[in-house]
């Protein structure tokens, strides 16, 4: 898989090795989809009565069906995504089910200092997500 910088290349392969399942960066869903997907940004599309949910920074999203991560797999999205305002080639979104501890994986933490932005929460059901815009603020990116 070709990413935009060595530094989105080194996240990916990190977190590949750790047994994250990458998938697909869906740039945008129905609010009403089946599988409960989710981002932080909603816009109205007309025309029609119809919201969509826009691949964001931030972290109340979900990237698989609930019923996924109860099997306490690890899910990473790695592309384009809004930031504020801005477009971002590489936006990372984590969601993680812990087993035990509903902290943030090791693998996960150890990728921080390679983002420009981090969010990062752990929900009341014990699930982790992180948000990292790995390109920088104006849309470069470094390694």
């Amino acid at each position: 898989m070709l990413f935009g910088s060595g530094r989105a290349g080194r996240v990916a392969a990190a977190l590949d090795a750790a047994g994250y399942r990458r998938l697909l960066d869906l740039p945008a869903v129905p609010v009403n989809n089946a599988c409960g997907l989710r981002y932080d940004v909603t816009v109205p599309v007309h025309p029609g009565p119809a919201d969509w949910y826009l691949r964001s920074f931030g972290v109340q999203f979900d990237l698989v069906s609930k019923r996924w991560l109860r099997q306490g797999r690890l899910w990473y999205s790695l592309g384009w995504g809004l930031a504020g305002r801005a477009e971002v080639a590489e936006l990372l979104l984590v969601q993680a089910w812990p087993r035990a501890s509903g902290h943030l994986p090791d693998q996960v933490a150890g990728v921080r200092p390679l983002a420009h932005r981090w969010l990062s929460d752990t929900g009341a059901d014990g699930c982790v997500r992180v948000a990292a815009v790995l390109d920088s603020a104006d849309g470069a990116a470094d390694d």
